[in-house]
């Protein structure tokens, strides 16, 4: 659709990753699942995946950032969503860190 449209971003919202281990298995197999599955069709037709920063979701953003290419998923930064993690350090968004 964001193709159809003359868009080449599409804006995800991933919840933090469940605590528990079964419930944190499952949650990884369905959202790799899912992007995996997408992932051609958005390559082919140039559009990218930009996860949101949820106030809460640093450590999953990290792992997703990790497996896939900033050529497929990159970072939609909501400021005010990173003003409810506040006391939550990234060091991804440290300035003078390299990553």
């Amino acid at each position: 659709m964001a193709a159809q449209l003359g868009g080449d971003v599409i804006i995800m919202y991933v919840q933090a990753e469940p605590r528990q281990e079964e419930p944190n298995r499952a949650f990884w197999t369905q959202l790799q699942k899912s992007l995996d599955q997408i992932e051609p069709y958005a390559k082919e037709r140039g559009a990218r995946i930009a996860a949101e920063n949820l106030g809460f979701n640093f450590d999953t953003l990290d792992k997703l950032f990790t497996k896939y290419g900033s050529d497929y998923i990159g970072l939609c930064y909501d400021s005010g969503h990173a003003n409810i993690g506040a006391l939550i350090e990234w060091p991804a968004l440290n300035p003078t860190k390299t990553v």
